[in-house]
């Protein structure tokens, strides 16, 4: 009777350290490897062949919100613009889509036109960090095509207290 209580015992402790193992994970936001992209996230973008005034590298912050929303800003002053807004899903295991636009201005601060920019997101195993693709095409205010180019992205997730 005492080894049959002793199982059970042992049993039931696994099953609450499980549990406390979960609780934390969800408790503080933190992936598990699960494949989670929401939150917000420290990104760099490296642009090929930038337009000119623009610089070749470009911190962003970007919100991945439940239920598909994105929001993003740039850190440029060079590039007048408005923040970006936008959709996500996922397309796979740890694998996303993202497409955001956001308004561009002239040096007087008149509307110029806005920036398209379509993205192939890689999320970590640890959920920590994602690796991207990105397809960048900027319009007129009529929403004719102007020019395209190609990005590539790294990105570490925002923890409290970083």
């Amino acid at each position: 009777m005492n080894e049959r209580l002793m199982k059970v015992a042992a049993v039931m402790g696994l099953a609450a350290l499980l549990g406390v193992a979960l609780l934390r994970a969800t408790v503080t936001g933190q992936d598990t490897g699960n494949g989670k992209i929401e939150g917000t996230w420290m990104v760099t973008v490296n642009i090929d062949n930038p337009p000119p005034g623009v610089p070749p590298v470009v911190q962003s912050m970007e919100s991945y919100i439940r239920g598909g929303r994105f929001l993003e800003t740039g850190s440029s002053s060079s590039i007048r613009r408005g923040p970006g807004h936008g959709e996500w899903l996922q397309t796979g295991h740890r694998e996303f889509t993202s497409t955001f636009r956001f308004f561009r201005f002239d040096a007087n601060g008149s509307y110029a036109g806005f920036q398209k920019n379509t993205r192939t997101i890689q999320l970590s195993s640890d959920g920590t960090n994602y690796t991207a693709t990105a397809k960048v095409e900027n319009f007129d205010t009529n929403g004719n095509l102007l020019g395209t180019t190609s990005a590539t992205e790294t990105a570490q997730r925002m923890e409290v207290n970083q």
